[in-house]
């Protein structure tokens, strides 16, 4: 009996690190709640590009020199781990407990700032951590960063607009 009761709890241990992968590396994973982006093909896009509502737009790249995945956003978003997938996403709530996965949170290591649209005394400011915290960069017009200064690669977790 002592060693079916072990086996159990091996068992049951090993599926609690095993699940959470698993939910994260699902082929089919949906859209679900704020955050969510939609794939084209070659990007991963927010529904507000191209629309009355675009603030402006800035393309992130997963890997320095503008390669790998890329994501472009046109409205503020305040937290990585909601995207792609949304923030009621498996992946988003695994990434708000310590494990990024398949977000974008803190992978970004270049971006370009295409266009910042309200005038002169709008900027986009892109942040360290979630909720606009953190240090920051901010822009005013069109640039291209090939290479993310002051941080080290991967440490973006948030952007929005400043007018």
């Amino acid at each position: 009996m002592k060693n079916r009761r072990w086996r159990i709890a091996a068992i049951l241990s090993s599926m609690a690190l095993v699940v959470p992968a698993l939910l994260v590396n699902a082929g089919a994973v949906t859209a679900a709640g704020s955050g969510s982006l939609t794939w084209t093909g070659s990007y991963w896009k927010d529904a507000n590009c191209g629309l009355s509502t675009q603030q402006f737009e800035v393309r992130l790249f997963r890997h320095t020199n503008y390669a790998g995945t890329q994501w472009r956003l046109c409205t503020s978003f305040p937290d990585f781990c909601s995207s792609p997938y949304g923030y009621d996403s498996s992946a988003g709530l695994l990434c708000r407990n310590g494990f990024d996965g398949d977000t974008m949170n803190d992978y970004p290591s270049s971006f370009k700032v295409v266009s910042v649209g309200g005038g002169a005394s709008c900027r986009v400011r892109i942040h360290e951590h979630i909720n606009y915290g953190g240090a920051a960069v901010t822009y005013w017009d069109p640039v291209n960063v090939s290479s993310l200064v002051p941080w080290p690669n991967d440490a973006l977790s948030s952007i929005r607009r400043l007018c």
